[in-house]
């Protein structure tokens, strides 16, 4: 996790300070850069490391068959779904330079996300991100508490995201207006169908 302290600021909380300083306690005000980063690094990382008690879940059922390859047109549309002039992660690549590539971009990202999908391992630097102190514009500005952490993730990370929740037109459950109980009724229904013809 990287710690970014942006100078830009968005046009509601102009007026509120950045978090160039913290305040330690009630009387310690951190003013040394490294200090003030060091701390923030200090805080989300217990804030997002916190552990809460839940039920273990049972062993997901493995997939029948092997998972089909990402096409690109599937790619070409989770391009576009990404949102435009947003911040970058770790990486700096803009999906804007995704799509400055047109096909050649679309045919290597499909590429790199089947070979992803195929060997089951996500790139190290995905697991990297940078997270920017937004303050919520309530309490007093010097406490870390008062601040939200916005993860800046890699922007080719987002389009595999996009990918993968992407649901199939053949699916039938978890769809509204669609249920599982239609799909085997067609099943039984070509079923039928084929034994008459025999």
């Amino acid at each position: 996790m990287q710690l970014c302290c942006s100078n830009h600021q968005h046009k509601k909380t102009a007026k509120f300070p950045p978090p160039s300083s913290h305040q330690v306690g009630f009387r310690l005000v951190l003013r040394d850069p490294v200090a003030v980063k060091e701390r923030w690094r200090v805080y989300f990382e217990h804030l997002l490391n916190e552990e809460f008690p839940r039920e273990p879940k049972a062993p997901a059922e493995p997939v029948a068959g092997p998972m089909q390859p990402w096409t690109v047109h599937e790619v070409r549309k989770a391009i576009k779904k990404v949102k435009a002039g947003r911040a970058t992660g770790p990486d700096g690549i803009p999906v804007e330079a995704w799509r400055s590539l047109g096909e050649l971009g679309v045919r290597w990202l499909t590429k790199f996300f089947n070979n992803i999908t195929r060997s089951a391992k996500m790139p190290e630097a995905w697991r990297d991100s940078i997270v920017v102190p937004i303050f919520k514009r309530k309490g007093d500005a010097m406490g870390c508490t008062n601040y939200r952490g916005i993860k800046l993730i890699a922007h080719t990370m987002k389009i595999y995201e996009c990918l993968l929740v992407e649901i199939s037109p053949d699916q039938f459950g978890f769809v509204p207006e669609r249920s599982t109980i239609d799909a085997i009724f067609i099943a039984r229904q070509l079923m039928e169908k084929y034994r008459e013809k025999n």
